[in-house]
């Protein structure tokens, strides 16, 4: 074979579908660099859904045996989806690269993602790398973000100052130079504040803020805004990560109760606004220099008002979504654990000093087959 074909799996902290990735990787190392094949999208169950939902959202509690049985449910999901697009739409996969979801990250500790990973390389008879994280946390290090392994990838080596900026649950940059990445982490919040939001004045009805629909019906209330731009991370310098056990549904609670009596369109506008603010300062303040472009994706790339007010922030930058390089703003984190799953295949150990902070290469992930 000369290409390696992998599948890339990724549900983030949205919680809201499985994106998958088809990439093809050419065997030869030296010359591997991943080709886009296609791209595909499933709604999570609705009960999987719930039941993670109250882990991590609403820190109920649950024995061992429940948190095993969801791990059972993460791993016959991602099996039964990578059997039905490998059946109906024809994929070819040699083999798999499953993130699986996470129910904790705590940095310079532990990340922990459900996904049975030996159940579904049995069930799809594919060799199947998981555990992307462990090896990182467990010497101390971030363990995430860790899309921006990929990013360079998908932009044209350029003596220009290059950003990739990912959008998701969790927003996190790639500051990119000739094709070398100068610094990467997690810069706070993305769509989790604003989904949260949304989906408990709804009762669910609603995930999201479509286009940014409320966030223009609204008005940033500054009190808040103050008060959310206080927040300690936001002058941390990398390497960082964070995640729903900072900036998740409780959190946010707390933060916004005696605020109860704004509309839901001046909340979300606020928290919008914040998410802007907290990009633009992060470019402008934690960065050895603003980029001349970012490429931004994932599910806030879509809200297009949501980018309207980063250029706010941003007014000398050259804002542009992923797909003005061919790659689909959705597909890219997929991607990366693709191109994730062929580096661990090959064994081939990865510079994570400007992401994680780890000074020793590492081997990221487990193969099971």
């Amino acid at each position: 074979m000369a290409n390696l074909n992998v599948l890339g799996l990724m549900t983030g902290t949205s919680l809201d579908a499985c994106d998958l990735c088809w990439c093809q990787i050419p065997h030869q190392v030296t010359k591997a660099v991943p080709k886009f094949v296609d791209y595909h999208q499933v709604p999570l169950p609705f009960t999987l859904r719930k039941k993670t939902w109250q882990l991590v959202q609403e820190n109920q509690k649950m024995s061992a045996q429940e948190i095993a049985q969801l791990n059972y449910s993460w791993g016959t999901f991602f099996a039964k989806t990578v059997i039905e697009v490998i059946q109906k739409k024809k994929w070819q996969i040699d083999l798999v690269g499953l993130h699986g979801q996470t129910i904790a990250h705590i940095p310079g500790k532990i990340s922990w993602q459900l996904g049975y990973p030996e159940m579904v390389s049995a069930q799809v008879k594919k060799p199947v790398v998981f555990n992307f994280r462990s090896s990182d946390t467990a010497a101390g290090y971030q363990g995430a973000p860790l899309a921006p392994i990929f990013h360079p990838h998908i932009v044209p080596p350029s003596d220009e100052l290059i950003a990739v900026h990912n959008l998701g649950g969790i927003s996190n940059t790639t500051l990119i130079w000739r094709g070398k990445i100068i610094s990467a982490f997690d810069t706070g919040p993305g769509n989790i504040p604003i989904d949260t939001y949304v989906q408990l004045v709804t009762n669910g009805r609603s995930k999201f803020d479509k286009n940014g629909q409320w966030a223009k019906r609204g008005r940033p209330h500054l009190p808040l805004l103050n008060q959310l731009q206080k927040h300690p991370y936001f002058k941390k310098k990398g390497p960082k990560s964070t995640g729903r056990e900072m900036f998740g549904g409780l959190w946010l609670q707390q933060v916004t109760r005696k605020y109860r009596t704004l509309s839901k369109y001046d909340m979300v506008a606020t928290l919008t606004e914040w998410v802007a603010w907290h990009i633009g300062y992060t470019y402008r303040h934690l960065l050895p220099k603003i980029p001349s472009k970012i490429y931004f994706c994932g599910g806030g790339s879509f809200n297009q008002f949501l980018l309207t007010r980063i250029q706010h922030y941003l007014p000398q930058v050259e804002i542009q979504t992923t797909q003005a390089l061919n790659w689909p703003p959705m597909a890219i984190e997929s991607a990366a654990f693709a191109w994730l799953a062929y580096l661990r295949y090959k064994n081939i150990k990865i510079n994570l000093l400007p992401i994680t902070g780890n000074p020793k290469p590492q081997l990221l992930g487990q193969v099971y087959q």
